[in-house]
């Protein structure tokens, strides 16, 4: 497998075989191979493959021949060392320019469920890279936006799922929507996912990303206001009590991860937020 990937970046690896390839070396060629792919038109159907096996190795362990034992071994300790394993081979550089690349679908998706991985309890080391490339890197806004995006889109779920209080067959529409319903909408999974990736953005009173996350305005041309589209949640699916009690499964999920956000970005405190 290691040699298909490098042959089909159009590159000639010779190595001593007697030599073992190192997990190190397999993950660096993956990126290299995301990367061929983005300047070839777009993510090849194996993007999400890679990115997979990256979420794999941050969940479940670290080389892929450590025995069981070892594996029932793995503790916090050893997860942060694998986030800093993943941070010192660039994948945070990856991850953001796939989320610049991509604003939607599998690549965008699993994109974001890797970042939430790599800041998984608040990660310093990769909050400050992610912070510098959005400082530096993306002049038209452009990792921001696709953010926000997911966000609006999912505004619109609420808005068109809110609970209908005007007529008695609203009313019995509204309690079966609310009785069939188990888990989380598909529909609003992404924005789940980003409402995650940007309070661990945050985490641990990070002021910079806090105000970045409100105003872009000092470093791209374009703006966009997390902050307080997620605080239009609230307002939406909880405006007052007799409304928050209609609320569906997927709603009270939305809204309890809108507000875990929202009181991460006011640590500190946050007085602009």
């Amino acid at each position: 497998s290691v040699d298909r990937l490098d042959s089909n970046i159009g590159e000639v690896v010779v190595e001593n075989r007697t030599n073992k390839v190192t997990w190190e070396d397999i993950i660096r060629r993956m990126i290299r191979y995301i990367y061929q792919q983005l300047e070839n038109a777009g993510a090849h159907k194996v993007t999400p493959i890679i990115l997979q096996v990256l979420i794999t190795y941050l969940v479940d362990g670290g080389d892929m021949g450590e025995s069981e034992a070892e594996h029932i071994l793995n503790n916090a300790q050893q997860k942060l060392e694998r986030q800093n394993a993943l941070h010192k081979l660039e994948v945070c550089e990856l991850v953001y320019k796939l989320l610049v690349a991509y604003d939607s679908g599998p690549v965008f998706d699993l994109t974001v469920k890797l970042g939430n991985y790599l800041l998984k309890d608040g990660n310093r080391e990769c909050q400050s890279t992610f912070i510098a490339l959005a400082r530096n890197l993306d002049a038209d806004g452009l990792f921001f936006q696709h953010l926000h995006g997911v966000l609006v889109e999912s505004k619109g779920w609420v808005v068109r799922t809110q609970y209908n209080p005007v007529t008695a067959a609203a009313r019995k529409q509204n309690e079966n929507r609310v009785l069939e319903e188990d888990g989380v909408s598909e529909e609003i999974s992404t924005c789940m996912f980003v409402l995650l990736f940007i309070q661990q953005l945050c985490e641990g009173h990070r002021a910079e990303m806090q105000n970045m996350l409100r105003d872009q305005t000092d470093m791209n041309r374009f703006s966009h206001n997390l902050v307080a589209t997620c605080a239009s949640f609230v307002e939406l699916i909880a405006p007052k009590h007799d409304t928050y009690k209609h609320a569906t499964a997927s709603q009270r999920s939305l809204l309890m991860r809108v507000l875990d956000f929202l009181v991460e970005s006011c640590q500190g405190p946050c007085a602009q937020n």
